[in-house]
This record gives structure tokens, sequence and C-alpha cells, in this order.
């Protein structure tokens, strides 16, 4: 409605109309779910970004007091300078373990689910790692199976998974563990593999929901300085097989690590793998 200024009688009605665009064609799902994710793994990134120069920077000055190299430097100062090194370090390798888990996703891969030949994959691994437990006084024991059945994802996430959950177990192992690692079928599902891993004694201590609890640290024995971020690393390695139709579990003393296999793998190969 419209009034006249000075008696305040109507004066009938008016408006203003705005030709409405062309409505555009409505986005796929999958292409929506796409973009959406595509979003997220920018923003991560970016967040990803800013927190490794800060990390990187602190690191770096932290080095520099434990070395003296501007001066001398107190052992309070040289050790408190120590300590803020240690924990920077090991953010920094959580939010590296953080970007590594969203770029290897199914979301973000450039590739499709490959027939992944795990075997090769797990005794180079398997052989890269053993190593370090023999330094710690422990075992890393691979009992293969005959044959292991193509899965269906990308080796690169493969790789990762294995190789962050073997660098775990051994920081956690000390002297006399023993860490094994066989290859089962899926009892639920004979289309998924099974990898089952025995725990060393620090973990297999440890409370059921602990393990998995970012927040939790532990010790293991002949070692001062306690571990921590183990539980972060482990859900990140659950969260990246579960998008792939995998997962990571806690048994008892165990860890099983569930893996899909290829769609066109044959009974043959199953039989084989069990």
């Amino acid at each position: 409605p419209s009034f006249d200024i000075i008696s305040g009688q109507c004066r009938g009605h008016h408006g203003v109309m705005r030709r409405m665009a062309a409505l555009a064609p409505p986005v796929p799902r999958a292409a929506a779910d796409r973009q959406v994710d595509q979003q997220m793994h920018d923003s991560l990134r970016q967040i990803i970004h800013e927190l490794r120069t800060p990390l990187n920077v602190i690191s770096g000055f932290s080095e520099i007091i434990e070395s003296q190299l501007f001066g001398p430097a107190s052992f309070a100062y040289r050790a408190l300078a120590e300590d803020i090194g240690r924990d920077s370090r090991q953010l920094l390798d959580q939010v590296n373990d953080l970007d590594s888990a969203f770029r290897l996703g199914p979301s973000q891969s450039t590739h499709a689910a490959d027939h992944v030949d795990a075997a090769p994959l797990l005794a180079n691994l398997v052989a890269a790692h053993r190593p370090v437990f023999e330094s710690k006084g422990a075992r890393l024991l691979h009992v293969p199976a005959s044959s292991i059945a193509p899965l269906a994802m990308t080796d690169s996430a493969l790789q990762w998974a294995l190789d962050r959950l073997l660098a775990i177990l051994a920081r956690a192992s000390g002297q006399g563990d023993t860490v094994s690692l066989v290859t089962l079928i899926d009892a639920a599902d004979s289309r998924k593999t099974q990898w089952v891993v025995a725990l060393p004694s620090a973990m297999a201590a440890l409370p059921v929901d602990a393990l998995f609890d970012s927040t939790h640290d532990f010790s293991t024995p002949g070692c001062d300085n306690p571990i921590s971020g183990v539980g972060f690393t482990l859900r990140m390695i659950a969260n990246l097989l579960e998008s792939w139709g995998g997962g990571l579990v806690r048994v008892d003393d165990h860890l099983v690590m569930t893996l899909p296999m290829a769609a066109d793998t044959s009974p043959e190969q199953i039989m084989a793998s069990a």
C-alpha cells in the first residue's frame, strides 16, 4: 500500500517485480556429493597448510635452542625446547596422517579400485619394518597365506595403511614382544580378507576403548617418554579402510584388519586365501 505523506490517506498499491533468471538444471546427486567432498578437501588442505607452517617453525626453533646455535642455553631451557620439539613433530605427523588418509580415500583417489596384489606389498613392508622391531628386542612374524586374493582398493591406500600400522606396532613394542600377522578369510563374509595382528604387550594391556582414544598415552617397558598419537592414527587407518569397504577393529589382544576382495575374485582364489 501507498499512503499520502500529508493526509495519510491510502493512495492505492504499487510494487516492484524482478524477472527471475532461468533456473539452472538440477545437479545430479553423485556430482553434488563429489562437489561437497572437493570443497571439504580444499578446506582441509587449507587447514593442514596453516597448521604445518607454525609447527615447522616451532620444531625448527626448538632444534636451534637444543643445539645452542645462537649461543649458550641453560640445561632447563634446552630440556624444555626438546619437549616442545618432540610434541610439535608428533603433531606434524598426525596432521600428515590426516592429509594422507583423506587423499587416499575413494572419493579423492584419481584411480578406481584396482586388483591389488597384496602378497609382495605385505612382504616388502614386513621386511622393511622387521629391523626396527629387532632393535627393540621384539620380533615381527609374518605367517603368509598360500595365496592372497586380489583386493578392491588402490595399492597406495593399502600401502599407507599397512605402513602406518606396522610403524605404530614397532613404536609400542618392547623387549620380548612378538607381533605376528596372519592372513585369514572373514568368517562372516567370504568376499573379504582379514589380517589378524597380535598386539605388543603395552597395547594389549590397554582397556578396549583406550586403544583408539586419541587422547590416551601409554609407555613401553624401558622407555621413559610416553607414546602418544597412536589412537589418532589407528582411527585414521580404520576410517580409510572403511571408506574402501573394509575396517580395523580390536578383538581381545589382536587387531583385525578387514580388506575387500576384488569383485571378480573366483571361488578358487577365495579358497586359496583361506
